[in-house]
């Protein structure tokens, strides 16, 4: 693999960043690195998987004043908020599925580097253009640097776990419209990410994917684990302190199977220009076998991003951890909901703990020392 290792940098990235806080100002942060905004929960797919399912199908939850999704208006808010240094990360739901997006990630993408997720449904053709178009010119600039795309199985099974039977020759028409885009203007960014999340039904596809991310000319293969962590702000049934109790296990797969195609992938990616990550960004192949047959090794890891990142919901609840709420943004300010006194108390006994029971399984774990995957 000749490209460079982004996980691996960025693992640096943050811990340098992280560091600095941690031992001159306990319990506070500084700036974010990055902002994810989960713009809606509404989506045109239906995962059977879906941590948001409930929330997608019923639309924005009226259980109070703020559970009303931000407006596109709010959401441009925010990102005037963000400092210019931080990447933004777009999620949702489905970020093309909002009225306005498509300004919004354009707007944001003249100041910050920017980065979406999405199921690649709506971006071929035109949009396609568009979004190469807003690529960054290299990694010091602003500029759309990842688009993250989700493909969770081959045709039949990608359409059955989405539950549409359009939505795999729909993602694939994406990723070549993208790829096609990138290669006739002759830009690197935005690299190309193909995610995949391992499942009892998608486990013996998982080579056959990685081979279709190769003919779809992707950058970067992501194999996650599958997460189990509650979501706090957008179920509203995360209780305080359920971050010191650990998530349920995931249904396990077969773990012969699960080995090969593991193994038969990072076998090829050592001859390609393709570049493996894995979610959690800390997890090498051996971990994501072990978590999905819950031999949990927690003491490697740590997670520092409620020193460098910050997540908002779509409606507007302010994250600085998946189990932690320190207030919405339609009240006050991001840089003040950053450090108010719940922010901090979180941090001292997040500093203290080192890691939690419940942060098994979540995306941001980073092992104690950064490490180049085997």
């Amino acid at each position: 693999m000749n490209m460079m290792n982004y996980s691996f940098l960025y693992q640096q990235i943050v811990n340098g960043y992280s560091s600095l806080p941690l031992h001159l100002l306990p319990g506070y942060s500084l700036p974010p690195l990055q902002l994810f905004l989960e713009v809606t929960y509404n989506c045109n797919l239906s995962c059977d998987f879906c941590q948001f399912l409930q929330s997608s199908d019923s639309g924005s939850m009226p259980a109070s004043a703020n559970r009303f999704e931000l407006s596109i208006g709010e959401c441009h808010n925010i990102v005037e908020q963000a400092p210019p240094t931080a990447v933004i990360s777009f999620t949702g739901g489905e970020p093309f599925v909002k009225a306005g997006f498509a300004d919004l990630l354009g707007a944001a993408s003249e100041r910050n580097k920017t980065h979406i997720f999405t199921n690649g449904t709506r971006i071929g053709g035109k949009t396609a253009e568009s979004l190469v178009d807003l690529g960054s010119r290299n990694l010091l600039t602003p500029g759309l640097i990842l688009v993250g795309i989700s493909l969770e199985g081959l045709a039949d099974t990608h359409n059955r776990i989405t539950g549409r039977p359009w939505a795999y020759a729909k993602t694939i028409e994406g990723l070549h419209s993208l790829a096609h885009y990138k290669a006739s203007k002759n830009r690197k960014y935005p690299l190309i990410e193909l995610k995949t999340v391992i499942s009892e039904n998608n486990v013996r596809e998982l080579y056959a994917i990685y081979q279709v991310a190769k003919q779809c000319r992707v950058d970067i293969f992501n194999v996650m684990a599958m997460s189990m962590l509650p979501q706090a702000s957008r179920t509203g049934r995360c209780a305080a302190g359920s971050y010191l109790e650990p998530p349920p296990p995931v249904k396990p797969v077969a773990p012969v199977i699960l080995e090969e195609q593991l193994r038969r992938i990072q076998e090829d990616a050592a001859r390609s220009e393709i570049q493996l990550r894995t979610t959690p960004q800390g997890f090498d192949f051996r971990e994501i076998i072990n978590h999905y047959h819950d031999k949990r090794r927690l003491a490697g890891y740590r997670c520092y991003y409620p020193w460098y990142g910050v997540g908002i919901s779509a409606y507007g609840d302010l994250l600085i951890c998946p189990y932690t709420v320190t207030g919405n943004v339609r009240e006050h300010r991001i840089k003040t909901l950053l450090n108010n006194r719940r922010a901090r108390i979180f941090r001292k006994h997040l500093q203290a703990a080192r890691i939690f029971p419940g942060c098994w399984g979540c995306c941001m774990l980073v092992p104690r020392k950064p490490r180049l995957p085997r």
